[in-house]
């Protein structure tokens, strides 16, 4: 995301006039910028809890000898509109 935001501005490129940029987690610098960045703002212990119960069902059911379905799960999200987009 800095990289681009950098890029932007070394090259007179405005922002969110000429380009837009957005980052994701939420991440500090993201509103130390100027202008603020737009950001996808993520639970990260939620998904790391889940992806945690996940290995765990499947390390069981690799003991018991059957593999545990595929699952899809959900985390929830938000978009932190900024001045970047």
């Amino acid at each position: 995301m800095s990289i681009v935001y950098d890029h932007s501005r070394r090259h007179a490129q405005s922002v969110p006039g000429r380009i837009a940029i957005a980052g994701f987690g939420d991440f500090e610098v993201a509103r130390a910028c100027h202008p603020r960045i737009t950001t996808v703002a993520v639970d990260c212990m939620g998904i790391g809890t889940a992806a945690g119960e996940l290995l765990l069902r499947v390390i069981d059911g690799t003991r018991d000898g059957h593999r545990p379905p595929p699952e899809t799960v959900l985390i929830p999200f938000r978009v932190e509109q900024r001045e970047s987009s």
